[in-house]
């Protein structure tokens, strides 16, 4: 009992003076909002949590851009990091308060190298261009080795912009039939009637599932097959002739026609179609059919006694001229077109690229091969023919050369931005921030060249000028007031060492405010709601070098105003 009392009274001693007193303190002390700024790397993991928060926010959007972000380990113009990367912090970070900043460095899938308009040309694409090329529905090989004009062609396209043509070509049109468009059935023509098979006659399909017997169609061997006793194998009953195995094959090149070109197929144009059989030197290999009905479901009859110009497809890359409405090949230095001799020399009997032949493991060998001599950085475009597993397509990679092989464009980079603790969340910081090299100098050299001459330096007036004050040999701006010297225009004179100072610091403000303008013609005024700054780091030569910085902000697209600034760093 007595010590109990003992308890009691300590604990009313206790009351008088708190011994945990300094120590709740130090916790209040810890609860106040931290500032910081920090860097952060962002690791595969963090993708995951990305995107679970992202998920959280249960949109169409916000789930389709969780999938994507956690697929891919990047954000993408699409699914934005501006968006859903400020989540990551917030758990990362839960004691950061306003103020704070991260510099975040993650993945970006920039896109695919910017691809170009592809056309391959059709019956309407050769009658617009009449003469001989609307008669034959091709075109001479001279023809397809100049200019194309843009009537030929039938695509808008901007100034020395890269378009892909696939074109019809023959070596002779003489004494030909008119009015034909000759084509040799490919592997996917075949497709057509396996397919055809596989939904209507499945009793004539092989095991393989590649080849049938009701046309005599083969994917694999890209032909029919005239062998009687397969045909008779899956046509049991059925007197097998000649004449029976043709009538069939024409039943079926009469569809290949139908679903192949649809509704552009154009009446009166007669179709030839070519193609191989197997195992029978008297089976025709080619056959002629007159479009009778255009429309979603076209006919076709058969028409005897054409002499049809024999044609092949040429592809190359043609640059558009808009003073002369035509196109030109691209110099093979620039751009390359991969020819089925190239394939061949790589070992690929098949005229293209497919899922067994990655043309990222041919390309970088080929180009050593094909240009000894490269310099470093040197690009080149390589056009490939690519079986993607459903048609033929054509691609373009770039390629760099780079400490001594040919690497592939990668569409992912790594992207820092920063973001900022505001109003109790992370948001976006679009500001943008860089610091002036000599190559920006220069643009204000390479204005006042053009604008202002007088104001050139006349010892290196390659390098140097006054209007601005700019020199990109030390890279920096001349603000000493002795500049009074050399202004031909006399905007200085009778100024005070005060006045002049103002009259410098605007003519440099000008020549920033010029520098975003030239240097960012695409600049926005706001991403993701939120206005957007430009701060420029530069050193200017007073007698003693300094260094500031100045802030201007985007007003529209590609136009800006001064907001603050210079401060010195």
């Amino acid at each position: 009992m007595r010590k109990l009392y003992i308890g009691i009274l300590a604990l009313m001693m206790l009351g008088a003076c708190n011994p945990m007193e300094d120590v709740y303190d130090e916790l209040d002390g810890l609860e106040k909002p931290i500032s910081k700024a920090l860097e952060y790397t962002l690791v595969e993991a963090d993708y995951g949590t990305v995107a679970k928060v992202a998920y959280r926010l249960k949109t169409k959007q916000d789930s389709a851009a969780a999938d994507y972000i956690k697929k891919n380990k990047a954000f993408s113009e699409k699914y934005g990091a501006e968006k859903y990367l400020g989540g990551l912090f917030s758990s990362l970070y839960p004691g950061l308060r306003d103020g704070s900043s991260v510099k975040a460095t993650y993945n970006f899938f920039e896109g695919a190298f910017p691809d170009v308009k592809k056309v391959a040309l059709g019956v309407a694409d050769y009658q617009r261009a009449g003469k001989d090329i609307a008669k034959y529905l091709c075109l001479s090989d001279k023809e397809a080795a100049g200019r194309l004009n843009k009537e030929l062609v039938g695509i808008e396209a901007a100034d020395r912009e890269w378009v892909l043509v696939t074109v019809k070509v023959t070596a002779d049109r003489s004494d030909k039939t008119e009015n034909v468009f000759d084509f040799t059935m490919d592997k996917y023509d075949y497709q057509i009637l396996v397919d055809d098979v596989k939904k209507n006659h499945k009793e004539q399909l092989t095991d393989k599932g590649d080849s049938e017997f009701y046309y005599g169609a083969s994917t694999y061997n890209k032909n029919f097959s005239a062998k009687k006793r397969d045909w008779e194998k899956y046509n049991k009953g059925t007197a097998i002739t000649d004449d029976f195995i043709t009538g069939r094959i024409r039943e079926g090149v009469e569809l290949v026609l139908k679903t192949k070109f649809k509704k552009d197929a154009v009446v009166g144009v007669i179709y030839n179609v070519r193609y191989k059989v197997y195992d029978n030197n008297k089976i025709p290999t080619q056959m002629a059919f007159k479009c009778t009905k255009a429309d979603d479901a076209p006919e076709f009859e058969v028409v005897e006694g054409i002499n049809a110009v024999e044609t092949y497809e040429e592809t190359n890359l043609y640059e558009y001229s808009a003073k002369y409405s035509n196109y030109t090949i691209v110099d093979g230095n620039k751009a390359y077109v991969l020819t089925e001799d190239d394939l061949k020399g790589m070992g690929i009997k098949e005229n293209c690229f497919s899922s067994s032949y990655n043309s990222k493991n041919y390309l970088p060998q080929f180009l050593t091969l094909k240009f000894p001599y490269a310099q470093p950085e040197a690009k080149c475009l390589v056009v490939y023919k690519q079986d993607n597993g459903k048609k033929y397509s054509f691609y373009i990679d770039e390629y760099t050369f780079t400490e001594g092989k040919w690497t592939a464009y990668n569409p992912t980079i790594v992207k820092t931005d920063q973001f900022i603790f505001a109003k109790g969340a992370w948001v976006f910081d679009p500001t943008v921030r860089f610091t002036m090299e000599k190559s920006d100098y220069q643009i204000l050299i390479d204005w006042t060249t053009e604008n202002k001459p007088k104001y050139l330096d006349e010892k290196y007036p390659e390098t140097a000028e006054y209007w601005f004050g700019a020199s990109s040999y030390n890279s920096n701006f001349d603000m000493r007031v002795s500049r009074k010297s050399k202004d031909p225009e006399g905007i200085l004179a009778g100024k005070s060492d005060e006045e002049v100072n103002a009259i410098l610091l605007k003519q440099l403000k000008d020549g920033i405010q010029l520098l975003l303008e030239t240097k960012y013609p695409d600049a926005v005024p706001q991403v993701s709601g939120l206005d957007v700054y430009y701060n420029v780091t530069y050193q200017i030569y007073d007698g003693s070098k300094k260094n500031y910085t100045i802030s201007f902000k985007c007003i529209d697209s590609g136009k800006f105003e001064f907001a603050e600034g210079p401060i010195q760093l």
